[in-house]
Protein backbone atom coordinates (compact mmCIF):
# COMPACT_ATOMS: atom_id res chain seq x y z
CA UNK A 1 0.00 0.00 0.00
CA UNK A 2 1.18 3.40 -0.70
CA UNK A 3 2.69 5.41 2.12
CA UNK A 4 0.44 8.34 1.31
CA UNK A 5 -2.73 6.32 0.82
CA UNK A 6 -2.31 4.09 4.44
CA UNK A 7 -1.31 8.27 5.85
CA UNK A 8 -4.62 8.93 4.29
CA UNK A 9 -6.67 6.40 5.94
CA UNK A 10 -4.65 6.74 9.45
CA UNK A 11 -5.68 10.40 9.71
CA UNK A 12 -8.99 10.15 8.27
CA UNK A 13 -10.18 6.94 10.24
CA UNK A 14 -8.88 8.77 13.75
CA UNK A 15 -10.29 12.31 12.72
CA UNK A 16 -14.12 10.38 12.05
CA UNK A 17 -13.57 8.67 15.42
CA UNK A 18 -12.60 11.66 17.18
CA UNK A 19 -15.61 13.58 16.18
CA UNK A 20 -17.81 10.97 16.34
CA UNK A 21 -17.14 10.64 19.82
CA UNK A 22 -17.35 14.38 20.85
CA UNK A 23 -20.60 14.64 19.92
CA UNK A 24 -21.62 11.72 22.92
CA UNK A 25 -19.62 14.01 25.04
CA UNK A 26 -21.48 17.12 24.27
CA UNK A 27 -25.00 15.81 24.30
CA UNK A 28 -23.84 14.08 27.72
CA UNK A 29 -22.38 17.67 29.19
CA UNK A 30 -24.93 19.91 28.25
CA UNK A 31 -27.68 17.30 29.65
CA UNK A 32 -25.33 17.62 32.65
CA UNK A 33 -24.51 21.56 32.68
CA UNK A 34 -25.63 24.82 30.77
CA UNK A 35 -24.59 24.46 27.31
CA UNK A 36 -22.79 28.27 27.11
CA UNK A 37 -20.97 27.34 30.32
CA UNK A 38 -19.48 24.36 28.43
CA UNK A 39 -19.05 25.92 24.78
CA UNK A 40 -17.11 29.16 26.73
CA UNK A 41 -14.71 26.52 28.66
CA UNK A 42 -14.26 23.87 25.30
CA UNK A 43 -13.06 27.52 23.49
CA UNK A 44 -10.86 28.62 26.40
CA UNK A 45 -8.73 25.03 26.53
CA UNK A 46 -8.59 24.55 22.72
CA UNK A 47 -7.42 28.23 22.19
CA UNK A 48 -4.49 27.45 24.71
CA UNK A 49 -4.03 24.04 22.76
CA UNK A 50 -3.78 25.58 19.35
CA UNK A 51 -1.67 29.05 20.97
CA UNK A 52 0.89 26.72 21.76
CA UNK A 53 1.22 24.61 18.60
CA UNK A 54 1.23 27.87 16.72
CA UNK A 55 3.72 29.70 18.56
CA UNK A 56 5.91 26.28 18.67
CA UNK A 57 5.88 25.90 15.25
CA UNK A 58 4.32 28.19 12.82
CA UNK A 59 5.22 31.78 12.22
CA UNK A 60 2.83 34.56 13.17
CA UNK A 61 0.64 35.97 10.63
CA UNK A 62 0.07 39.72 9.17
CA UNK A 63 -4.28 40.35 9.61
CA UNK A 64 -5.84 42.95 7.29
CA UNK A 65 -8.44 44.71 8.71
CA UNK A 66 -11.10 42.87 6.15
CA UNK A 67 -9.62 40.10 8.00
CA UNK A 68 -10.50 41.11 11.27
CA UNK A 69 -13.79 41.81 10.61
CA UNK A 70 -14.37 38.87 8.92
CA UNK A 71 -13.18 36.73 11.72
CA UNK A 72 -15.50 38.77 14.16
CA UNK A 73 -18.58 37.85 12.33
CA UNK A 74 -17.52 34.14 11.90
CA UNK A 75 -16.88 33.67 15.80
CA UNK A 76 -20.36 34.74 16.37
CA UNK A 77 -21.42 32.26 13.79
CA UNK A 78 -19.60 29.83 14.92
CA UNK A 79 -20.56 30.17 18.52
CA UNK A 80 -24.45 30.41 16.57
CA UNK A 81 -23.75 26.84 15.42
CA UNK A 82 -21.94 24.99 18.34
CA UNK A 83 -24.88 26.72 21.19
CA UNK A 84 -27.25 25.13 18.54
CA UNK A 85 -26.16 22.08 18.37
CA UNK A 86 -25.73 21.24 22.28
CA UNK A 87 -29.04 22.67 22.65
CA UNK A 88 -30.31 20.20 19.97
CA UNK A 89 -28.11 17.19 21.32
CA UNK A 90 -29.87 18.20 24.61
CA UNK A 91 -33.61 18.05 23.64
CA UNK A 92 -32.84 15.64 20.76
CA UNK A 93 -31.66 12.19 19.70
CA UNK A 94 -28.12 12.54 19.25
CA UNK A 95 -28.25 9.66 16.64
CA UNK A 96 -30.71 11.90 14.87
CA UNK A 97 -29.50 15.37 15.44
CA UNK A 98 -25.50 14.67 14.53
CA UNK A 99 -26.10 13.68 10.84
CA UNK A 100 -28.59 16.19 10.22
CA UNK A 101 -25.79 18.90 11.88
CA UNK A 102 -23.18 17.57 10.22
CA UNK A 103 -24.31 18.09 6.64
CA UNK A 104 -23.09 21.27 6.50
CA UNK A 105 -21.04 20.28 3.35
CA UNK A 106 -24.11 20.73 1.34
CA UNK A 107 -24.43 24.75 2.01
CA UNK A 108 -20.67 24.77 1.19
CA UNK A 109 -21.25 22.77 -2.27
CA UNK A 110 -24.33 25.01 -2.98
CA UNK A 111 -22.26 27.99 -2.05
CA UNK A 112 -19.77 26.99 -4.57
CA UNK A 113 -22.12 26.76 -7.07
CA UNK A 114 -23.76 29.98 -6.43
CA UNK A 115 -21.11 32.27 -6.09
CA UNK A 116 -18.00 30.57 -7.30
CA UNK A 117 -19.90 29.44 -10.17
CA UNK A 118 -18.21 25.42 -9.52
CA UNK A 119 -19.76 22.67 -11.30
CA UNK A 120 -22.21 20.03 -9.94
CA UNK A 121 -20.61 16.94 -11.04
CA UNK A 122 -22.96 13.64 -11.01
CA UNK A 123 -21.39 12.52 -7.69
CA UNK A 124 -21.82 15.69 -5.67
CA UNK A 125 -25.71 15.68 -7.49
CA UNK A 126 -26.18 12.29 -5.85
CA UNK A 127 -24.57 13.38 -2.36
CA UNK A 128 -27.07 16.32 -2.51
CA UNK A 129 -29.90 14.06 -3.25
CA UNK A 130 -29.31 11.79 -0.36
CA UNK A 131 -27.95 13.95 2.22
CA UNK A 132 -31.43 15.87 1.65
CA UNK A 133 -33.81 12.46 1.54
CA UNK A 134 -32.04 11.59 4.04
CA UNK A 135 -32.38 14.61 6.62
CA UNK A 136 -36.30 14.07 5.67
CA UNK A 137 -36.36 10.66 6.53
CA UNK A 138 -34.24 11.42 10.01
CA UNK A 139 -36.09 14.40 11.01
CA UNK A 140 -40.08 13.28 10.80
CA UNK A 141 -41.48 9.88 11.75
CA UNK A 142 -42.75 7.52 8.48
CA UNK A 143 -46.60 7.99 9.27
CA UNK A 144 -45.85 12.17 9.16
CA UNK A 145 -44.23 11.87 5.80
CA UNK A 146 -46.82 9.68 3.96
CA UNK A 147 -49.45 12.69 4.62
CA UNK A 148 -47.25 15.68 4.04
CA UNK A 149 -47.04 16.64 7.80
CA UNK A 150 -44.17 18.27 8.13
CA UNK A 151 -45.53 20.54 11.66
CA UNK A 152 -44.09 17.88 13.92
CA UNK A 153 -40.54 17.45 13.22
CA UNK A 154 -38.58 15.32 15.49
CA UNK A 155 -37.11 16.43 18.68
CA UNK A 156 -33.67 18.93 17.92
CA UNK A 157 -34.15 18.70 14.55
CA UNK A 158 -34.72 22.45 13.98
CA UNK A 159 -31.17 23.19 16.18
CA UNK A 160 -29.89 20.49 13.90
CA UNK A 161 -31.14 22.63 10.61
CA UNK A 162 -29.77 25.70 12.40
CA UNK A 163 -26.20 24.35 12.98
CA UNK A 164 -25.94 23.05 9.54
CA UNK A 165 -26.77 26.26 8.40
CA UNK A 166 -24.23 28.17 10.91
CA UNK A 167 -21.58 25.31 10.26
CA UNK A 168 -21.62 25.52 6.24
CA UNK A 169 -21.16 29.07 6.30
CA UNK A 170 -18.52 28.85 8.73
CA UNK A 171 -16.22 26.25 7.35
CA UNK A 172 -17.07 27.72 3.20
CA UNK A 173 -15.56 30.92 4.85
CA UNK A 174 -12.54 29.39 6.50
CA UNK A 175 -11.69 27.31 3.57
CA UNK A 176 -11.31 30.43 1.48
CA UNK A 177 -9.32 32.17 4.30
CA UNK A 178 -7.26 29.39 4.96
CA UNK A 179 -6.18 29.85 1.01
CA UNK A 180 -4.44 33.03 2.77
CA UNK A 181 -3.49 32.65 6.30
CA UNK A 182 -2.54 28.26 6.28
CA UNK A 183 -4.70 25.15 8.08
CA UNK A 184 -3.74 26.23 11.66
CA UNK A 185 -4.14 30.26 12.27
CA UNK A 186 -7.59 31.14 11.13
CA UNK A 187 -8.98 28.12 13.52
CA UNK A 188 -6.85 29.52 16.31
CA UNK A 189 -7.65 33.21 15.69
CA UNK A 190 -11.62 31.67 14.99
CA UNK A 191 -11.61 30.05 18.73
CA UNK A 192 -10.19 33.12 20.52
CA UNK A 193 -12.77 35.44 19.00
CA UNK A 194 -15.42 33.06 19.28
CA UNK A 195 -14.12 32.81 23.58
CA UNK A 196 -14.51 36.15 23.37
CA UNK A 197 -18.21 36.31 21.92
CA UNK A 198 -19.30 33.86 24.35
CA UNK A 199 -17.64 35.80 27.43
CA UNK A 200 -19.29 38.95 26.78
CA UNK A 201 -22.71 36.87 25.98
CA UNK A 202 -22.33 35.02 29.60
CA UNK A 203 -21.78 38.30 31.06
CA UNK A 204 -25.16 39.96 29.44
CA UNK A 205 -27.11 37.24 30.11
CA UNK A 206 -25.66 36.62 33.75
CA UNK A 207 -25.06 33.05 32.79
CA UNK A 208 -22.90 31.18 35.64
CA UNK A 209 -18.98 31.07 33.50
CA UNK A 210 -16.93 29.12 36.67
CA UNK A 211 -15.58 26.03 35.66
CA UNK A 212 -17.95 23.07 36.42
CA UNK A 213 -15.65 21.38 38.50
CA UNK A 214 -18.02 18.07 38.57
CA UNK A 215 -17.93 17.26 35.20
CA UNK A 216 -13.74 17.61 34.66
CA UNK A 217 -13.10 14.51 33.62
CA UNK A 218 -15.21 14.70 31.15
CA UNK A 219 -14.65 18.04 30.12
CA UNK A 220 -10.93 17.47 29.70
CA UNK A 221 -11.61 14.56 27.49
CA UNK A 222 -13.82 16.60 25.39
CA UNK A 223 -11.46 19.42 24.79
CA UNK A 224 -8.49 17.19 24.27
CA UNK A 225 -10.77 14.48 21.74
CA UNK A 226 -12.30 17.55 19.84
CA UNK A 227 -9.03 19.66 19.48
CA UNK A 228 -7.33 16.31 18.43
CA UNK A 229 -9.57 15.55 15.68
CA UNK A 230 -9.38 18.86 13.90
CA UNK A 231 -5.63 18.77 13.83
CA UNK A 232 -5.83 15.32 12.74
CA UNK A 233 -7.67 15.90 10.09
CA UNK A 234 -5.59 18.93 9.39
CA UNK A 235 -2.85 16.85 9.21
CA UNK A 236 -4.47 14.42 7.24
CA UNK A 237 -5.37 16.93 4.23
CA UNK A 238 -2.37 18.28 4.79
CA UNK A 239 0.38 14.99 3.76
CA UNK A 240 -2.11 12.62 2.66
CA UNK A 241 -5.13 12.94 -0.26
CA UNK A 242 -7.65 14.92 0.68
CA UNK A 243 -10.40 12.99 -1.24
CA UNK A 244 -9.34 10.01 1.25
CA UNK A 245 -9.29 11.66 4.42
CA UNK A 246 -12.04 13.83 3.53
CA UNK A 247 -14.63 11.18 3.10
CA UNK A 248 -13.28 8.85 5.98
CA UNK A 249 -13.82 12.17 8.60
CA UNK A 250 -17.42 12.98 6.81
CA UNK A 251 -18.73 9.62 7.88
CA UNK A 252 -18.22 10.35 11.95
CA UNK A 253 -22.17 10.37 12.48
CA UNK A 254 -21.66 6.65 11.98
CA UNK A 255 -19.68 6.66 14.85
CA UNK A 256 -21.95 8.77 16.83
CA UNK A 257 -24.78 6.76 15.71
CA UNK A 258 -23.43 3.14 17.14
CA UNK A 259 -22.27 5.22 20.51
CA UNK A 260 -25.91 6.41 20.83
CA UNK A 261 -27.30 3.14 20.52
CA UNK A 262 -24.74 1.27 22.60
CA UNK A 263 -24.12 4.06 25.10
CA UNK A 264 -27.32 5.84 25.53
CA UNK A 265 -29.36 3.27 24.59
CA UNK A 266 -31.60 5.33 22.15
CA UNK A 267 -34.33 3.85 20.11
CA UNK A 268 -34.77 5.24 16.40
CA UNK A 269 -37.66 4.39 13.82
CA UNK A 270 -36.69 2.15 11.01
CA UNK A 271 -37.43 5.07 8.65
CA UNK A 272 -34.54 6.77 10.64
CA UNK A 273 -32.17 4.57 10.37
CA UNK A 274 -32.26 4.48 6.55
CA UNK A 275 -32.19 8.64 6.92
CA UNK A 276 -29.36 8.26 8.53
CA UNK A 277 -27.47 5.94 6.46
CA UNK A 278 -28.85 8.34 3.45
CA UNK A 279 -27.24 11.40 4.74
CA UNK A 280 -23.85 9.24 5.73
CA UNK A 281 -23.62 7.68 2.03
CA UNK A 282 -24.15 11.20 0.64
CA UNK A 283 -21.65 13.11 3.11
CA UNK A 284 -19.28 10.93 1.61
CA UNK A 285 -20.21 11.33 -2.13
CA UNK A 286 -20.26 15.07 -0.78
CA UNK A 287 -16.55 14.84 0.27
CA UNK A 288 -15.25 13.18 -3.44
Amino acid sequence: MDSVVALSIVFGLSSMVAYGVTNIMGSMLTKRDNAIRIILWYYIFSSALLAVIGVLFFKLPQLSLLNVFAFAVLSSISVFAFVSFLRGMRVGKVSVVAPIANSWSVIAVLAGVLFLHEAITPLLGVGIVLTVLGTALVSFKFKDLISLNFGRSAPGVKYAAMTMLGWGVLYTSIGIISRQLGWLWPILILSVGSTIVVFVYSLTGNIKISFPTKLTNLMFWYVLIGTAGFLLYSLGTSRGDVSLVGPLAAASPFVTVILARVLVKERIDANQIVGIACIILGLVALAY
